[in-house]
Parts: C-alpha cells; sequence; structure tokens
C-alpha cells in the first residue's frame, strides 16, 4: 500500500499537471514570457492526438511563465499594422502588469512542489507543515489581490476572476497557473507567424518556420485534403519559404 505522504505528493502534482495540460489545433503554437527580456517559443509534438486536438503541457513546471497561445492563419489575408502592433502593446502590457506576481508564483511552485513533499518525506513537526500551508494560502491571497486591483487592465470578466478565487481558496495546485490561466485568455486576431516574427529571436522564428513548414507538409500527404485546401497549403508553404529566407 502507498503510504498517504505519497499520495498526497503525487496529488498535488498530479493536479497541477492536469490543470496545465491543454488540448490544441494542428495550427496553435506558444509564445512564452518568463523573467528573462526575451520571448520563448513552444510548438507541438503532434504525438498524442486526442479528437483532432493535440495535447501540450505549456511550460511544465515553470508556472512563472506566461503563456500566450497564438495559430497561424491557412488563408493569406493583410495584416493591418495598426493590429498587429495593438497586439503586440497588449502582450507587453500583460507582461508588466503580472511581472510581480511572477515571483510570488515561483515562491510558491517551490513551497507546493519541492519544499512541502520534503517535509512531507522528513517526517517534519506538524507545526512547520502548518506554517507552510499558511505560507502557501498567504501567496495565493495576495496574488489573488493584486490580479482583483487589475482585473479591467487584464480584461478580466468576473466569472474568469471568480474562477481564479476558487482555485486559490480550494485547489491551490491549480492556482499555480494563475498566470497561465490569465495570459491565455488573450485572443489574436494577428497571424501568429506574424506576431512571433516581431516577438521572438532569429533562431526560435526560424525554428518556428520550419517546424510549420513540415507540418504542412504532413497535411499536405493526409488523404481527407481536397484540392481546394492543397492550394491554400502550397501558398502557405511558399509563403513560409520566402518568409523565412528573408529573416535569416
Amino acid at each position: 500500500m502507498i503510504a498517504f505522504e505519497y499520495l498526497i505528493i503525487l496529488g498535488l502534482v498530479g493536479f497541477y499537471l492536469y490543470d496545465s495540460a491543454k488540448l490544441c489545433f494542428y495550427n496553435e503554437f506558444f509564445i512564452l514570457k518568463g523573467f528573462s527580456a526575451k520571448f520563448k517559443l513552444q510548438l507541438q509534438n503532434n504525438r498524442l492526438s486526442i479528437l483532432k486536438k493535440f495535447l501540450m503541457i505549456p511550460s511544465p513546471f515553470s508556472p512563472q511563465y506566461l503563456c500566450f497561445v497564438v495559430r497561424w492563419q491557412l488563408t493569406q489575408t493583410d495584416q493591418h499594422y495598426e493590429v498587429i502592433q495593438q497586439e503586440i502593446n497588449h502582450i507587453l502590457h500583460i507582461q508588466k502588469i503580472l511581472k510581480p506576481l511572477q515571483a510570488l508564483i515561483c515562491l510558491n511552485a517551490l513551497l507546493m512542489l519541492i519544499l512541502f513533499p520534503l517535509a512531507l518525506l522528513s517526517q517534519w513537526n506538524y507545526l512547520y507543515l502548518a506554517i507552510l500551508i499558511v505560507l502557501i494560502y498567504s501567496i495565493n491571497i495576495i496574488s489573488i489581490g493584486c490580479v482583483f486591483l487589475q482585473r479591467k487592465n487584464l480584461c478580466l470578466s468576473n466569472l474568469k476572476f471568480s474562477h481564479l478565487v476558487v482555485d486559490a481558496l480550494l485547489c491551490p495546485p491549480f492556482a499555480l497557473n494563475m498566470l497561465q490561466k490569465i495570459s491565455l485568455a488573450s485572443d489574436f486576431k494577428t497571424d501568429g507567424i506574424i506576431l512571433a516574427q516581431h516577438l521572438l529571436q532569429t533562431e526560435d522564428f526560424q525554428a518556428l518556420i520550419s517546424q510549420t513548414i513540415a507540418d504542412i507538409e504532413t497535411l499536405k500527404n493526409n488523404h481527407n485534403t481536397g484540392p481546394i485546401l492543397l492550394q491554400q497549403l502550397d501558398l502557405k508553404q511558399n509563403y513560409l519559404h520566402r518568409l523565412g529566407l528573408d529573416s535569416q
């Protein structure tokens, strides 16, 4: 029989990973922002498919990252500079507001996923365990208070904010994904490739181009791909080839 301490640890990690997991469409990817000034890229591995979506865990065990989900568009539409700049400014604005919370969430992850399990396995005094639990909930309450003050600037509805409150008070492992949930609430009209071109480093952007071209090639080889869709995929692939050469 598994000891009670191990069940608690498995529950903490399991609930956190379950809440972190996301089902994404084939054309979606993540732009991540941590403590550094650089944005990072996370692509799908396209291996585990569930109901025509692909399972991803953005920035696993790194809850301090903001996760913006964007998607490349099949049809080539005119991308207005004003819209592009507005959405880039939105990302930078969200990042600026949430930057103080990144350290708090990181500290909470250390307490909950590392120090608390070690305390259980080392059979610390119940008083020390209680102090750890109080610290975890205190950080959750402080984080929720900061989000409440900035909820309008973060464009959070009352329903979404109430979900964050429930996570913080009733399921602390879910609260570790607070930054992820807030940033994932942003919806972008601009082609994700264009946003990535403005935000990512050249190396990451080239990796995105290469992976997207490979994904399009896989779609083209799908027997269910019709002639119209095949033509659109060819146009997108050619566009990406040119974009990749221009960005080198």
